[in-house]
């Protein structure tokens, strides 16, 4: 019988290698462990592909599972960020997995959207309004989908903290101030809303933590008593999303 791999991948001799030549029999041997060692360290990866090329792509669970147990860790030199593989989350056999296993950002540069009002728009007559057209251009726009008429798409499935607040002109309007971010839809008060808030002055505000995943869709809505501008002070009007963590 020849030596083979073991768990950890690293080459165990048997009785039957040839010896000779003398070199390749030892190679053998520190050519596996090499192998183990580029894996276990901080491997930089220009790309998702780069990366997948050198720790491949697990397809059955136990492969995740292989593959969560090496503790790899990827600088993602696209990025910015650092990122670990976590296997399916099991509440007997893997704990520490997650409901979708993947390369996760941990550290570094992470996801992180921030938007301001470039110039006033008309909320409705107590009515749920999509802020759209109130955006100026994203100061940070970083892991994310795109940003297209006020409507935020998400690239990485994770933990995220959500906020976003408005201003209206004055506060000669009645009744209350509202806001929501919705989540993959334009209708208020849908299932998988992020946040909803509601206020009397002059804005409103409201922050929330969700578990957001890859191509959810997210957008600010306003309900205010009277058509009144948006925006159209020097108050805060803005839209954050932030990722915090693997979720």
């Amino acid at each position: 019988m020849l030596g083979t791999l073991d768990a950890q991948g690293v080459f165990i001799y048997a009785e039957d290698d040839p010896v000779s030549p003398w070199s390749d029999y030892m190679n053998k041997g520190t050519r596996s462990i090499s192998d183990q060692l580029a894996k276990s360290r901080f491997t930089p990866a220009a790309s998702a592909a780069v990366r997948d090329e050198i720790f491949g792509t697990p397809f059955v669970e136990a492969d995740r599972l292989a593959l969560q147990a090496q503790g790899a860790v990827v600088v993602r030199t696209d990025t910015g960020w650092t990122e670990m593989y976590y296997a399916t989350y099991h509440s007997l056999n893997n704990v520490q997995g997650l409901p979708q296993a993947g390369w996760y950002p941990i550290a570094g540069k992470l996801p992180s959207f921030h938007v301001r009002k470039g110039g006033p728009q008309n909320g409705g007559n107590s009515t749920w309004t999509v802020l759209n057209s109130i955006w100026g251009p994203p100061s940070i726009s970083r892991g994310v989908g795109g940003f297209n008429f006020g409507a935020l798409t998400i690239a990485q499935t994770g933990l995220y903290h959500v906020s976003a607040a408005y201003q209206i002109a004055n506060n000669n309007v009645d009744g209350r101030r509202s806001i929501q971010v919705s989540r993959n839809t334009t209708s208020p008060d849908a299932a998988g809303m992020i946040l909803k808030s509601e206020l009397y002055g002059l804005s409103a505000i409201g922050t929330a933590f969700a578990r957001l995943t890859t191509g959810d869709v997210l957008r600010v809505m306003n309900l205010v008593g009277n058509a009144s501008a948006i925006g159209a002070t020097d108050g805060d009007t803005y839209f954050d999303v932030n990722y915090l963590s693997p979720a």
